[in-house]
């Protein structure tokens, strides 16, 4: 806080005054100084005359203590305020004479020392008992300098944040009460000109604990809520826990703290010593256990295993996955360290301790022996995916194949391990080796050696005596091969080929090659034969035809083999009196006068055409023979059938009448004929002939039209359109 205004008015209004009646003076003469007031250190710059009239700088005191000088000239000087400075006038020294301002600079408050008890003095120094604990109701001291200041004496005390009652009984000294609650905190005060904070050490209240982590283990970082845990050192703050010093704490505020639970602590009250007195809180702090470490890390039942960690004491029972250990086989050595004895059926899994406290469990496994139960499949050869089942199988650190290493393996879970069978493998069991034990199969898998491997042969048919390559891998100590059985002399030009002559008595099926190692089948049949069996099917619809109708001839080709028909081709021949319209097939055709060809290609066994011819039927009342046939390069076992001819009847559709009622006659005629044929009516067989009224109905079968009777002679006929 600065000087009030009104005051300042005052004194400059005094320096202008001076100023005007002394200009012919040599001695230095100061118009005015800024900032008037300020803390050690502060520049103030002074401004007049005469201030240097000789080549000796200057001298200026605050009061009676001498500041140093960053500038000195005939008009202004800039000056550093002094420690200890007084609340005071400046004063300028040289040559010329002396000058001491009217006005005061009002130098900042000054805190020298301070305290709650005073147990003696050296000289005029007061000697105060440290450190400085807020007693409730006790008188807090304050010994400096500036606490008066002329026309404002108000001043204020502040610990920490918190005003206490204070007034200043001198300029040097303060006397405030300690209030029945304060908060930990640096002593502060305040004049008219400004605060000044004094850090050399705190106040300390009492310290409390209202609340914090109420369990936890060794190592765990808990919180304290509570009131006055600020100290100036580390040193100056204990806390135990269950009687055991915290060594690693952290004091965030004067009310928030953070510590490590210590290894040696065990279950009881907080206890927190400061310079302001102790606390113990009235609830305990529950000790967690907490394993670190266990050995061995697997074994067989019976094994004993000693866990290491904290909070340990009064263990009164260990589960190794969800088996307890027998209470009897527990030994509690220490708060650090528990042995235990592995009970019968334990699998691998964590390890849980429980104390009066809680619970701890294991990050890492305790192992229990391994145990295959089966593999598939049971053979195979070098590379092979093999998957082997049974349990405790985590944590397998090496796996054999009739005592040789396995090098590529993956444990999946606790009952499952997928393996590589590895070149140079050999059949045995399985071994599989982890921090419980090792675990054997109780059966041996089979490994395959250089088996014969078919993938194929050519050509895939033929008779008696045709040679045939065939294609793999292994082939090359092929002893034996065997066409559906029936062995036949071989040669083998590679390790992935061998040719063979289809052997007398042999049928169709597959290919077998044997060598030492094994036997391979065939994919697919060989097919012994020398023919294909095509069989033709020939109809036409309608037939009796219309004349001068369409009628379609259906055809049906099959290969009953047994070996395919090559560049099979169908032919449909058209008598004369029969005009070809379409063809109907999905395969390319060609037509050369009344010859129409259909080109189907090689005919698998068993494989089919079907196709068909429509044309338009001539004029009625003559027979026509229609002749179809299958052609093959490939000899056939029964040409007879080959070959098939339709004989296709062309008449005039037939006009029938059918009397329903007295009034009503049905005209009916072949579905074949209609858009062809119309039915015309006469009064007389001469004519004339005109359309019979009415809209036909066609079922697929029959055209039929009712038309009226009456009492009129008619004639109907059909006639062509």
């Amino acid at each position: 806080m600065t000087v009030p205004v009104s005051l300042r008015r005052v004194l400059w209004s005094l320096v202008v005054l001076v100023s005007l009646a002394s200009t012919g003076l040599a001695a230095p003469f100061i118009t005015g100084f800024t900032p008037d007031t300020g803390l050690p250190g502060t520049q103030v710059t002074i401004v007049g005359s005469g201030l240097r009239p000789t080549a000796p700088a200057p001298r200026v005191l605050f009061g009676n203590v001498e500041a140093s000088l960053v500038l000195a000239n005939n008009i202004r000087i800039v000056a550093i305020v002094p420690d200890k400075v007084p609340l005071a006038p400046i004063t300028v020294m040289n040559a010329g004479g002396t000058y001491t301002t009217p006005f005061l600079f009002y130098a900042f408050p000054r805190i020298e020392d301070f305290g709650t008890k005073i147990i003696g003095s050296i000289g005029d120094t007061i000697l105060f008992e440290k450190p400085v604990i807020a007693t409730p109701a006790s008188t807090l001291t304050i010994i400096g300098a500036n606490f008066y200041v002329p026309n404002i004496p108000e001043v204020l005390v502040q610990v920490g944040t918190n005003l206490i009652p204070a007034s200043a009984t001198a300029e040097n000294q303060i006397l405030a009460t300690i209030p029945p609650i304060l908060p930990t905190g640096y002593l502060s005060l305040r004049t008219a000109v400004g605060w000044v904070t004094n850090t050399t050490d705190y106040i300390y209240g009492s310290p409390r604990i209202e609340a914090f982590t109420t369990n936890g283990a060794a190592g765990d970082t808990i919180h304290l809520k509570g009131l006055n845990f600020l100290v100036k050192t580390p040193s100056q703050l204990t806390l135990t826990i269950g009687g055991a010093p915290v060594t690693q704490f952290e004091v965030l505020s004067n009310t928030n703290l953070t510590a490590v639970v210590p290894a040696a602590a065990v279950t009881g009250p907080l206890r927190i010593t400061v310079p302001g007195g102790s606390f113990i809180t009235t609830s305990n702090f529950n000790i967690l256990p907490r394993v670190s470490a266990f050995a061995p890390n697997g074994g067989p039942a019976g094994t004993v295993v000693t866990l290491v960690g904290s909070g340990l004491s009064g263990t009164k029972a260990v589960l190794f996955g969800n088996v307890a250990a027998a209470t009897t086989s527990i030994t509690n050595v220490s708060a650090a360290r528990v042995d235990v004895v592995v009970p019968p059926g334990v699998a691998s899994g964590p390890i849980t301790v429980t104390t009066a406290g809680g619970s701890s469990v294991t990050d890492d496994l305790f192992y229990s022996p391994p145990f295959v139960s089966g593999f598939t499949p049971s053979s195979g050869s070098a590379g092979v995916s093999v998957t082997l089942s049974g349990f405790n199988l985590l944590g397998t650190t090496a796996v054999k194949l009739n005592g040789a290493a396995v090098p590529v393996f993956t444990v999946v879970d606790n009952t499952k391990i997928i393996l590589a069978v590895p070149a140079n493998a050999t059949s045995g069991s399985f071994s599989v080796i982890g921090p419980g034990g090792t675990g054997l199969s109780a059966s041996s898998f089979t490994v395959l050696g250089k088996e014969p491997l078919i993938t194929g042969f050519s050509p895939k048919f033929g008779p008696v005596g045709t040679a045939v390559t065939i294609v793999g891998s292994n082939l090359g100590t092929a002893t034996r091969v065997a066409f559906n059985g029936v062995e036949t002399p071989f040669t083998a030009p590679s390790s992935v080929t061998l040719v063979a002559n289809v052997p007398a008595g042999a049928t169709t099926g597959k290919i077998r090659v044997t060598n030492p190692d094994g036997s391979s089948d065939s994919v697919e049949d060989f097919v012994v034969g020398s023919t294909a069996d095509l069989r033709l099917s020939l109809g036409a619809a309608p037939n009796p035809a219309v004349a001068f109708g369409p009628v379609t001839f259906n055809i049906l080709v099959v290969n009953n083999g047994p070996l395919p028909a090559a560049a099979t081709r169908v032919e449909v021949e058209l008598p004369p009196g029969l005009a070809f319209l379409e063809a109907i097939s999905t395969y390319p055709y060609e037509v050369n006068g009344q010859k129409i060809t259909f080109n189907r290609g090689l005919m698998e066994p068993q494989g089919f055409f079907t196709g068909g011819v429509r044309a338009a039927a001539g004029s009625p009342n003559e027979s026509r023979i229609v002749t179809a046939r299958a052609v093959s390069t490939t000899p056939d076992t029964s040409p007879g059938d080959n070959e098939r001819q339709i004989n296709l009847t062309v008449a005039l559709p037939v006009l029938s009448s059918e009397l329903l009622s007295p009034t009503e006659l049905l005209l009916s005629w072949p579905s074949a004929a209609s858009g062809l044929y119309s039915p015309k009516t006469s009064p007389g067989i001469g004519g004339p002939w005109v359309p019979t009224a009415g809209t036909p109905e066609n079922d697929g079968a029959r055209v039929q039209l009712t038309v009226p009777v009456d009492s009129d002679r008619r004639f109907f006929r059909l006639e062509l359109n």
